[in-house]
């Protein structure tokens, strides 16, 4: 963080969308954990600000249904690919193979390749369940929506 001029949790009170997907691709791991861990809220909440959002599970915490960001290992950006491929909820995504969604990562660039798409149809089908506990349970077993 330190090397994209990151020093403080007042800088990260302030991310907003742009900001967090600039980060996300500099970082280049974890995608989608910016919003998922909510570090904006966690860092309002270190400095003491209101309206700093809510931690804890998911069970607890607002997801926006369909928010594919929720499924580690996809931030905004392959969120976006995944879209114009046609595979805008969930429940697309439980459905979808797994080399459909290699294929999509692959036809989007070298940059993407890296990124392994196994788990997501088996964390989206969690979360279009709402089995959140069971969607908590997985993810802490994976490590950048792969698993460990």
């Amino acid at each position: 963080m330190n090397n994209l001029g990151i020093y403080t949790f007042e800088q990260i009170s302030q991310f907003d969308g742009d900001l967090i997907e600039q980060v996300t691709d500099a970082i280049q791991f974890f995608p989608g954990r910016i919003e998922r861990d909510d570090w904006v809220g966690q860092a309002k909440i270190l400095l003491g600000k209101k309206n700093a959002g809510t931690l804890g599970s998911k069970k607890k915490k607002k997801v926006k249904l369909d928010d594919l960001k929720v499924i580690e290992g996809i931030g905004p950006k392959i969120e976006g690919l995944l879209k114009d491929g046609g595979i805008k909820t969930w429940a697309d995504l439980a459905a979808a193979p797994v080399s459909r969604l290699q294929e999509i990562l692959t036809a989007a660039g070298d940059r993407y390749r890296m990124h392994k798409p196994d788990t997501w149809p088996q964390q989206a089908g969690l979360a279009a369940k709402g089995d959140w506990d069971a969607l908590d349970k997985l993810q802490d077993e994976l490590n950048g929506g792969k698993v460990v």
